[in-house]
């Protein structure tokens, strides 16, 4: 009885956590990175950008890509021609996806 007890309140925890984390579809990470889906993916497979599987779907924490967003820019903030270029880019990534 314990163990059910056990697993029952694992349960619990694990559906709390996953419900209370916005999450973002692949395509959704990528307009917000203003790169590619493949991108993404190539993040998601070096172990930068952290992802889940949930229902067989990808899933990537809005909290993650924030994160990421925010190391990259410290980043590039350094190099003021490729923030340039990266904007560029994301405007026509938008475009071409429909955004604007």
């Amino acid at each position: 009885m314990s163990d059910r007890l056990a697993v029952s309140k694992a349960l619990a925890v694990i559906t709390d956590a996953l419900f209370r984390v916005n999450w973002m579809t692949p395509d959704e990470a990528a307009r917000e990175l203003g790169c590619t889906k493949s991108r993404v993916h190539q993040l998601i497979k070096s172990g930068v950008l952290p992802a889940e599987k949930i229902l067989h779907r990808l899933a990537i924490a809005e909290a993650d890509v924030r994160a990421y967003l925010a190391k990259r820019n410290a980043f590039l903030g350094a190099h003021p021609a490729l923030v340039e270029a990266i904007d560029r880019q994301r405007k026509v990534t938008k475009t071409t996806n429909g955004d604007e």
